[in-house]
């Protein structure tokens, strides 16, 4: 689990770091509530889907009872990819729903097409870190096999 939260911390400092070369501030790259809608979507989703939180941590920790127990981590690692999917669509097209709406203002339409490019940035970022650890799990599940 402190892999996986130093790769997270990891990936912020490059990108802050990548971000402070190009002398853009890294404020530019915060979309409050392009995250906050990222966030319900992948939460309600991971809700009703009868998920809890102990799936979560042990799917992060790799800690697997067994085969069925590996599956059923998998089943959720897949949702959660499928899910930050659509919800990086919506994103999207809140994003152009922003900028068809400050089409009038020449000015607007550049902060709108930010917009509308962050929420895909961050649910590419959440798809990727659900694939890694799915991928984590799998390893985990062919040394319960071999066992």
């Amino acid at each position: 689990m402190i892999r996986i939260f130093s790769g997270i911390l990891l990936f912020f400092i490059g990108f802050v770091s990548f971000s402070a070369m190009n002398g853009s501030p890294v404020a530019l790259f915060i979309n409050v509530h392009g995250l906050l809608l990222a966030f319900f979507f992948i939460t309600a989703g991971f809700v009703a889907s009868g998920w809890n939180a102990a799936d979560l941590f042990n799917a992060l920790n790799a800690k697997i009872e067994n085969e069925s127990h590996a599956l059923r981590l998998i089943e959720m690692l897949s949702y959660m990819e499928k899910i930050s999917v659509i919800s990086s669509i919506i994103g999207l097209i809140n994003g152009v729903v922003l900028i068809l709406f400050n089409l009038g203002e020449a000015s607007r339409i550049g902060p709108a097409a930010a917009v509308a490019i962050l929420m895909p940035l961050y649910c590419a970022v959440f798809y990727l870190f659900a694939a890694i650890i799915k991928s984590r799990v799998k390893l985990s599940m062919g040394r319960i096999a071999v066992k």
